[in-house]
C-alpha cells in the first residue's frame, strides 16, 4: 500500500510527527550549542509546542514526547480528515 492509497487522516498524522521529530531534534541540538556558547536562552523559539500545555504537570523527559506524539498526531488527523472531506466534495 503506497503513499497515494493512504487515507487523508492517516497521511496527516505521519506528516505532523515528522514535524515533531525534526522540532524535537532542532530543540536538542539548539540546547546542546547553546549550553556550549551561553546561549541557550533562544533555544525557546524551538520549544513552542502545542503538546507543552500538558507536560508541565509530569517531570522528566520520555512522557512530554510521548503526549507531544500523541497531541501532533491527533491535530494531523483531524487536519487530515477535514482535508479528505473537503477534497471528497469538489
Amino acid at each position: 500500500m503506497g503513499w497515494k492509497n493512504w487515507p487523508y487522516w492517516l497521511k496527516g498524522g505521519l506528516i505532523f510527527e515528522i514535524v515533531l521529530l525534526i522540532q524535537i531534534i532542532l530543540t536538542y541540538l539548539c540546547l546542546i550549542t547553546g549550553f556550549i556558547h551561553g546561549d541557550a536562552a533562544n533555544c525557546l523559539v524551538f520549544a513552542i509546542s502545542p503538546g507543552l500545555l500538558f507536560t508541565k504537570i509530569v517531570d522528566g523527559i520520555i512522557i512530554p514526547i510521548v503526549v507531544n506524539l500523541v497531541v501532533y498526531f491527533t491535530i494531523g488527523t483531524l487536519i487530515g480528515f477535514l482535508f479528505g472531506k473537503l477534497k471528497k466534495k469538489k
